[in-house]
């Protein structure tokens, strides 16, 4: 069968108007479409302004095309989002890097028209059901919640989809995640170490899960290319040092008072970093000169080149492509219903900044 364009847009017409496709649904781009239907990416364009001709879809550029209100919004994706921000800020800095996080969720949520709404908690375990009222069709979740109280999002009649954002690993369990690698970015840095015949490190230490599965992640990296366990000076942080930046300074403090100068300094969290960078500034010590630092998720990326503090070699944290992640998955579940397997997906921390 030989499709022109209005065969094209009365065929995903019919999919919008029956709801198949909810409103702020991404539609397939016009090459996807010429290729499914065997016609040119001409063709398949002049289907898709069509259709948004009729205020059937929208057309943005650099985005997509997605599925308008349709005059209903009873059927826009409904999606209940949880979050809540990490306690320590950088005083100086005055940044605080989940909210990037938090509001490129919110942009894509709105660019996408789905109905929304933030839940801004402070805990690992809720105190009560949050779709007792059947209000939602997704929720999205930081990592932890769901494992302490999966029954907080159910209600007797209505399962929605969850998603589970934010976390290293697979959690086995009936929900969908989004996860993140750390090892293409450790394993960068330590090649960037190994061509520049670096072979003594210092690693600062928590005993916390995000830190230990980031410390993990770089000793197995450095086991695959070679290095030896040894050359890694580990500090552990005293337990009654809560604070990631007091923790920090604690371990700077440590470096210098062993004299330990000839070792690199690899910091898994900027937090450790700030903290280090403050006891290094007051002992007038200059960063590659006095001490080499490399440290994972990149303040300095957001600080429009201000961020004094975090002028150190660094490993981009994906925040943005997370975000990206968590709604692609969302579009993707609510297209195709009924899935008896769940979905993975992994953003990679990958870039990484000599400086």
């Amino acid at each position: 069968m030989k499709y022109h364009r209005k065969d094209i847009a009365e065929s995903l017409e019919r999919e919008i108007v029956a709801h198949k496709m909810a409103a702020g649904i991404r539609l397939p781009s016009a090459a996807a479409l010429a290729r499914q239907y065997s016609v040119s990416p001409k063709t398949a364009d002049r289907a898709l302004s069509r259709l948004a001709r009729r205020n059937l879809i929208v057309r943005k550029r650099g985005s997509g095309n997605f599925v308008l209100d349709n005059h209903d919004p009873d059927g826009r994706v409904r999606v209940g989002f949880l979050w809540w921000s990490i306690n320590e800020m950088c005083s100086e800095e005055f940044f605080n890097p989940s909210v990037i996080f938090f509001e490129k969720m919110k942009s894509l949520m709105a660019e996408r028209f789905f109905n929304y709404d933030v839940f801004d908690e402070d805990c690992t375990k809720l105190s009560q059901p949050l779709n007792r009222e059947k209000k939602y069709d997704v929720f999205v979740i930081p990592a932890g919640v769901i494992l302490n109280d999966k029954d907080a999002f159910r209600s007797p009649d209505h399962v929605p989809i969850l998603v589970i954002y934010g976390d290293n690993k697979y959690n086995f369990g009936p929900w969908h995640q989004v996860i993140y690698d750390f090892h293409p970015g450790f394993a960068a840095a330590l090649e960037h170490c190994r061509q520049m015949k670096v072979n003594k490190f210092f690693l600062p230490f928590k005993d916390i899960d995000i830190v230990r599965a980031k410390c993990d992640a770089l000793l197995e990296c450095a086991e695959k290319l070679g290095f030896s366990p040894s050359v890694f000076h580990i500090c552990p942080i005293p337990e009654n040092i809560s604070s990631t930046i007091f923790g920090g300074e604690y371990c700077a403090e440590y470096f210098l008072k062993h004299h330990l100068q000839d070792h690199l300094i690899f910091s898994v969290s900027d937090y450790f970093t700030y903290g280090m960078q403050k006891v290094f500034k007051r002992e007038n010590l200059k960063y590659s000169v006095d001490y080499s630092l490399i440290s994972y998720d990149n303040f300095y990326k957001y600080q429009d080149g201000n961020g004094d503090y975090f002028k150190v070699s660094s490993i981009t944290h994906p925040l943005e492509e997370h975000a990206q992640a968590v709604v692609d998955m969302i579009e993707e579940l609510v297209r195709k219903p009924g899935s008896d397997f769940f979905l993975t997906y992994t953003t990679c921390s990958k870039e990484f900044i000599v400086r």
